[in-house]
Parts: C-alpha cells; sequence; structure tokens
C-alpha cells in the first residue's frame, strides 16, 4: 500500500510539474501572440467594412490610442487599444476554454454607436481574425492625420472605400 501511495504522490508531483511547465508555455504563447498583434496593428491605419457600420477608418497609434473615422460621424471619434488574451468558452470547443485566445480590445468612453444604439463605455474585444476579414485596406501610419484633427476630412457614407479612393474624395 505504501507502495501505490508513494507512486501516486510521485505522479501527482509530476503532473503539477508538467501542468506548471505547459502553465509557462501557455503564457510565454500568449505573450507571443500579443508581440505579433501589436506588431501587426500598432502604428497602422485600417480602413474596414461590414454591410452595418459602412465604411471605418482607425489609426491604431503605438502609444494606446486609437481614432476612428466612421460613415456619418461629424468628428474623429478617440479612443484606447490594448492587446491581449482572454479565455474564450464555447460550447462546441469546451476543451479550449482554458486556451488564452489573442484579442484586440477597444474602449471608446461615452461613445454612441449608431449600430447597438447604445453608449459604449466598456471594453470591446474581438479576435484577430474576426479584424483582418473586415480590412479593405491598411497602412503604415496615420495617413488621415486622425490623431490630429476633431473633424474628418469628409463626411462618409456607407460605401465600401479603399485608400486611394478615400484620398481621391478629400482632395
Amino acid at each position: 500500500m505504501g507502495f501505490i501511495k508513494n507512486t501516486v504522490r510521485v505522479l501527482g508531483i509530476a503532473g503539477l510539474v508538467a501542468g506548471l511547465l505547459s502553465g509557462a508555455s501557455l503564457a510565454e504563447s500568449a505573450s507571443a501572440a500579443i508581440r505579433h498583434l501589436k506588431a501587426e496593428f500598432s502604428g497602422r491605419t485600417l480602413v474596414t467594412w461590414d454591410a452595418q457600420h459602412g465604411t471605418q477608418i482607425e489609426y491604431l497609434a503605438g502609444n494606446g490610442s486609437t481614432y476612428l473615422w466612421r460613415a456619418g460621424d461629424k468628428k474623429i471619434v478617440s479612443g484606447q487599444v490594448r492587446f491581449d488574451t482572454m479565455s474564450l468558452t464555447s460550447a462546441l470547443q469546451p476543451r479550449d476554454a482554458q486556451k488564452p485566445t489573442p484579442v484586440i480590445c477597444y474602449r471608446y468612453g461615452g461613445t454612441w454607436n449608431p449600430v447597438t444604439g447604445k453608449v459604449s463605455k466598456s471594453w470591446e474585444c474581438v479576435r484577430p481574425e474576426t479584424k483582418r476579414r473586415h480590412i479593405l485596406d491598411s497602412a503604415s501610419g496615420d495617413i488621415f492625420n486622425l490623431a490630429g484633427r476633431d473633424k474628418p476630412p469628409v463626411t462618409l457614407d456607407k460605401k465600401k472605400y479603399d485608400i486611394k479612393a478615400l484620398l481621391a474624395k478629400i482632395h
């Protein structure tokens, strides 16, 4: 009986060590994913489109600030962006419930969202794959000077615009 208890104790410790090591590798993996997201999205102007919002142009500054030019808006909306991980639960993939998933999170405090009909106050996160699916165009830097202006250069409708079409519309 002592042999079995000692074997269980040793296996339990080995399992704990393996769990800690895998936890460390998960943390390292999550940290690497966050660094990759920052490198991919920070300091870029993104042009996105979906049927509900229309064209949206956002500049994600490297300092955690973000600036949004939305269809129909008369002012640039400023907010915050952060790159993080969160555990997402899914009825279809219960094993992945504890797996940290990279996300891009935005907070535009006190801003009216015309699609949801609500004032946005808290962080809202999106998976990078979802974000990438909506990107029509992107460029390095703040090419529309969104961080340096209060009003958009022109008022947009909900049509699809890439950067070239936006520049033509402005000039």
